[in-house]
């Protein structure tokens, strides 16, 4: 890793140096990224929110994956102004327009409404949204054209696919969902979860499902009764998949958290299904794959900005590969 000028360094060193006493204390510097500072305290709140994805990970790793996170942050920033990469407020209106849709609401004074339910207010709610649009115009501007799925690559995972799904499952499930931001703070988080459990043990106690979907979901399907279909393994998100897998007929599970927030799943049904042939399965494949190539390319792509940046790590254990040494 390449090292910080010294004067730069020798003032940082000076800001994570303990206060006299009555001093008001200095968050300490945790990360240095070019001329961007990153501190502890950012550091620990991205990792609370990390907590409600993976709350049996060890803290340790938690902290390195949230430093990890705001290091390519902070590298994307710079790109964007290099690039001079905004978001226009009509660009910024017609994404929340698209989530206010998306998402089966009638109006955006409804999402507004959920956002600052979560625990994140409606301006930074926008913020984060703008920020979102502005990194995706910058990784289509370096990354999707490096990006190419052949009909040989989706024949390839077609064959996979069809191999290990003999004797495939179809279900028949519904959801209630209480939404909460990917990045919303630690107690909203929690106080989500904790309406999604109260709604589950309603549901098991012999609540009608779809009546409480109707009353309690904020999801698109909230006005049929939560229902979701039928759906094969990989037609969902892997969060409400898996977990809906694992249930029988007519239970119920505990509250799993996605990106949307906390759902709670009933199983209605299962039955066993044939393979799809490729002319149904082909557009579906074919999106995964370019999905999944963006992703490797965007990860080469940061890596490639984190290897010719300036980083310096004044805690250690927070630097990469610690883990690995251990």
């Amino acid at each position: 890793m390449k090292k910080m000028p010294l004067d730069l360094l020798s003032l940082l060193a000076l800001l994570s140096v303990g206060q006299p006493a009555g001093a008001i204390p200095v968050d300490r510097v945790a990360a240095v990224v070019d001329d961007q500072v990153i501190t502890l305290s950012e550091v620990e709140e991205r990792a609370a929110s990390l907590r409600s994805r993976a709350p049996y990970a060890p803290g340790p790793v938690l902290m390195r994956e949230a430093m990890d996170d705001l290091v390519a942050d902070k590298l994307i920033e710079k790109e964007l102004k290099v690039y001079a990469i905004d978001i226009a407020p009509a660009e910024l209106q017609s994404a929340i327009d698209d989530v206010v849709r998306q998402n089966g609401m009638p109006s955006e004074a409804d999402l507004q409404t959920a956002v600052e339910r979560s625990g994140m207010s409606w301006t930074e709610y926008k913020e984060a949204l703008r920020k979102q649009l502005a990194q995706m115009k910058l990784i289509n501007l370096k990354v999707r054209s490096q990006v190419k799925v052949s009909d040989d690559e989706v024949k390839r995972r077609y064959s996979e696919l069809t191999a290990a799904d003999r004797g495939e499952k179809e279900l028949h499930a519904s959801h209630i969902l209480v939404m909460v931001a990917p990045d919303a703070a630690a107690e909203a988080v929690d106080a989500a979860r904790e309406r999604a459990a109260v709604i589950a043990t309603q549901a098991r106690k012999g609540a009608d499902f779809a009546s409480l979907a109707k009353e309690s979901s904020e999801g698109p399907s909230k006005q049929s009764g939560g229902d979701l279909g039928w759906f094969r393994r990989g037609e969902m998100v892997a969060e409400l998949e898996k977990a809906a897998f694992a249930l029988q007929p007519g239970q119920i599970s505990d509250p799993v958290r996605t990106r949307f927030g906390w759902h709670v799943i009933k199983l209605e049904e299962a039955r066993d299904v044939a393979p799809k042939p490729l002319a149904e399965m082909s557009d579906q494949i074919r999106s995964d794959l370019y999905r999944e190539e963006m992703d490797r390319q965007t990860h080469r792509f940061v890596e490639g900005l984190k290897k010719d940046a300036l980083i310096d790590y004044p805690i250690p254990e927070l630097a990469p590969g610690q883990a690995a040494k251990k």
